[in-house]
């Protein structure tokens, strides 16, 4: 809650009333507007062009994603991005203030949710199935408290907008600049998440620097999340929230725009297989496997009279032990380590 403008304040908002951050607002909700909705149409054409169905990851990554630029950019209407003595419609400001606070930690959620079902899909190890269940509980109650300060933040509500209500509010900036950090920690781990499982491949070592850059393009949301630490504290804890609390909103727009882009980027492989002809296309690999196809329950009984470790291959396929419509993205036994050259290609 935003504390009430001191007389010397608010001669600086009236000697400043022609500043207008609106234009600044509007644009960068469209552009990153525009670049969600370009991450989330290359992610549809690169399950939809080879076949690969729709599954869990894809759906929380669709779900609600414009949700947080277009209602950032509607709070223009009512008195954002001026100074607050030029404040229209403190009640509607503030419930859309809500709304964005509420659809912005969902749609971090979603996205995070979102990548460690694509883990999950991609890795079918059962021990790393329980790191990312357990780590998916963590995620699901930080959420729900987060949601739960967002709309508890004033006792009661309408103290949001009428300072005159008796009643309490919590000071939502100090909170904000903790879940920031915490947010920031968990991209970093769900970054190292997978590291393990692509180092533990029998692949050689260019292979696996650009597997794992696949999935540590995650940083780039770091980046950015950084940067809205710089302008977080001042968001809801300012007696000028309609314009002090811009930047970190502005920058919290982009940082769910290049989460999408660092959560789909793995998905992107068919796109580049289709680009450049299947060049170095498919990564053969050691660890235990998922298996899936003919191919492999014709290798697999000779792969157990010769070696525990299998070699799989991360690659898109059709799976002709099911229905002949069903497709799958995920690692699948092909062979054994006597079907191998030293270098780990079959």
């Amino acid at each position: 809650m935003s504390r009430p403008p001191t007389p010397s304040e608010i001669q600086y908002m009236v000697n400043h009333a022609q500043d207008d951050l609106r234009t600044a607002m509007i644009v960068s909700s469209a552009v990153a507007g525009v670049m969600s909705i370009v991450f989330v149409a290359l992610r549809i054409a690169a399950r939809k062009l080879p076949g690969i169905p729709f599954g869990a990851d894809d759906w929380w990554m669709f779900f609600l994603f414009l949700g947080t630029p277009i209602t950032f950019a509607w709070t223009t209407r009512y008195g954002a991005g001026r100074h607050v003595i030029l404040l229209t419609d403190p009640k509607t400001f503030s419930t859309l203030l809500l709304i964005a606070e509420i659809l912005y930690f969902t749609n971090i959620y979603t996205i995070k949710i979102s990548l460690l079902y694509l883990y999950r899909r991609i890795f079918p190890l059962q021990w790393f199935k329980r790191v990312l269940l357990a780590f998916g509980i963590f995620l699901t109650a930080m959420t729900l408290a987060s949601l739960l300060v967002c709309v508890l933040q004033c006792i009661p509500l309408q103290k949001m907008w009428n300072p005159a209500v008796s009643g309490h509010c919590v000071e939502f900036g100090k909170f904000a600049l903790a879940m920031s950090c915490i947010n920031i920690c968990t991209d970093v781990f769900m970054l190292a998440l997978p590291l393990p499982v692509v180092w533990g491949l029998k692949i050689n070592a260019t292979q696996k620097w650009l597997v794992s850059l696949s999935f540590v393009m995650g940083g780039s949301a770091c980046i950015v999340c950084l940067i809205r630490l710089l302008f977080v504290l001042r968001v809801a804890s300012t007696p000028d929230p309609t314009w002090d609390s811009i930047p970190s909103g502005i920058t919290s727009t982009f940082e769910l725009s290049v989460g999408i882009f660092a959560a789909s980027f793995p998905t992107y492989r068919p796109l580049y297989k289709m680009i450049f002809k299947g060049k170095g296309a498919d990564t053969t690999a050691q660890s235990s496997g998922y298996g899936s196809g003919q191919s492999s329950q014709r290798k697999r009984s000779r792969t157990q009279r010769a070696e525990p470790h299998r070699i799989i291959k991360m690659t898109t396929i059709r799976s002709e032990t099911g229905p002949r419509d069903t497709d799958e993205e995920r690692l699948y036994v092909v062979g054994s380590d006597l079907d191998t050259n030293r270098d780990g290609s079959p």
